[in-house]
């Protein structure tokens, strides 16, 4: 057995398994931008909240800054959701109490 278990570590999961997990345990991982009064902000969420807010000049460099620095990929949403909206708009403390953040 432990020979077995020795010849695991030379084994590499499949390409996209690690999205793949993730995905199906978190949910998928979703960004649109948001328009504020500072500029364009781009949002990122998952099921257990909001992931990111930073500038960008363009979905492709969000999408590339945000994969790069957390390793997660990313699908383009019609929109952010309103309660997400909201509390990244507003900032409000009853919004940050119901909001987790990863």
């Amino acid at each position: 057995m432990l020979k077995d278990l020795r010849a695991l570590r030379d084994i590499r999961a499949p390409k996209g398994f690690t999205e793949r997990v993730l995905a199906a345990v978190f949910g998928a991982e979703r960004f649109a931008p948001l328009p504020s009064t500072v500029g364009t902000v781009y949002v990122a969420w998952n099921a257990r909240g909001i992931s990111a807010v930073m500038f960008a000049d363009s979905d492709a460099d969000f999408r590339s800054r945000f994969e790069r620095r957390f390793g997660r990929r990313l699908e383009r949403a019609a929109g952010v959701p309103p309660t997400l909206k909201h509390a990244v708009l507003e900032g409000d403390a009853a919004s940050k109490r119901r909001l987790t953040y990863d």
